[in-house]
Order: structure tokens, then C-alpha cells, then sequence
């Protein structure tokens, strides 16, 4: 009787064991699917996150595309305006203030840069690509007969020259007249 009671015991414990083995080998293959799905569940998160990316990123780059494309299209617009207005001007001929604003915003937006040539003497000058030094201001002074005794390069005589040069250049068909060179 013992030896079967001890066979039952080994056969109880053989069988805890085996379900042991199985609970764990069930635990284990659980733990490796979720696991699995926790994986590709990142994958297809991070590749979401990785074309939502990619879609925002083009369309930035295509509404970059399309502003540029319609400031260079305004830019050329506004040229086609000065030049038109520049050709229908004779020389000599007396054109419009807002002709001639026209004609320097054309000028001063193909430079490509930022210009305040409206209450700039120095702005004014790099739109009609004059040289600016002061030296050029005195030399632009004694061409349009300056008589003040305001001194070089202060606002007053300044303020003279940018008004004394749009007048010119309006007398001029929006071009910078000749003698001014």
C-alpha cells in the first residue's frame, strides 16, 4: 500500500506539474501576443504619425509654393503696370503721383527688398539705383540747385532732395532724368 500511495502522490504531483507547464507555457504565449499586438499597434501608429507628417509637411510646402508663386505673379503684374505706364509716358511728360508711385513700388518690389522710398531720400535713390553716400546726396543737391544752408545730410535738406527728385522723376515719365546720372 505504500508503494501505491506513493505512486498516487507522484502522479498527483506529475499531473500539478504538467498543469504548472501548461498555465505558464499559456501565460507565456499570452504575454509574447500582446506583446506582438502592443508592437505592430506602435507600427502602424508611428507609420500614421510618420504619413500625417509627411501629408502636413506637403501641403506647407505647396502653400509655400502657391504664395510665391502668386507674389512673383503680383510682382510681375505690378511691372507690366509700370512698364505700361512708363511707355505710354513721354520723356518729358508730367505723369500722375499715384503713375509714378506705381512705377518706384514696380521698381522697388523687383529689388526684392523691403523700401520705404516714400519718406526715404536713401530708399528713393536705391529704387532709381542711385548711389547713396553722402557725397552722392551732396552732388544730387548741386544738380537740383539746393539754396538752403541746412547741412549736409540732415533732415531738412533730406527731406528737399526726396521732394525735388520724385518731381523730377515725375517730370521724367517715372524714369530717373539724365542729367541726375
Amino acid at each position: 500500500m505504500a508503494n501505491l500511495n506513493t505512486l498516487k502522490k507522484a502522479s498527483e504531483d506529475a499531473r500539478v506539474v504538467a498543469e504548472a507547464a501548461a498555465k505558464a507555457a499559456k501565460e507565456k504565449a499570452e504575454k509574447e501576443k500582446a506583446a506582438k499586438e502592443k508592437a505592430a499597434k506602435e507600427k502602424a501608429a508611428k507609420e500614421k504619425a510618420a504619413k500625417e507628417k509627411a501629408a502636413k509637411e506637403k501641403a506647407a510646402k505647396e502653400k509655400a509654393e502657391k504664395e510665391k508663386a502668386e507674389k512673383e505673379k503680383a510682382a510681375k503684374e505690378k511691372a507690366a503696370v509700370a512698364a505700361r505706364l512708363a511707355a505710354a509716358a513721354k520723356v518729358g511728360s508730367r505723369l500722375s503721383r499715384t503713375n509714378v508711385e506705381a512705377i518706384l513700388d514696380a521698381k522697388a518690389e523687383a529689388k526684392g527688398v523691403r523700401s520705404n522710398w516714400r519718406d526715404s531720400l536713401t530708399d528713393l535713390m536705391k529704387t532709381m539705383n542711385m548711389n547713396t553716400s553722402l557725397a552722392s546726396r551732396k552732388a544730387l543737391a548741386a544738380k537740383l540747385n539746393y539754396s538752403g544752408h541746412a547741412v549736409d545730410g540732415s533732415a531738412e535738406k533730406d527731406t528737399w532732395l526726396h521732394a525735388q527728385l520724385f518731381k523730377a522723376i515725375s517730370q521724367n515719365g517715372g524714369e530717373l532724368p539724365p542729367h541726375l546720372l
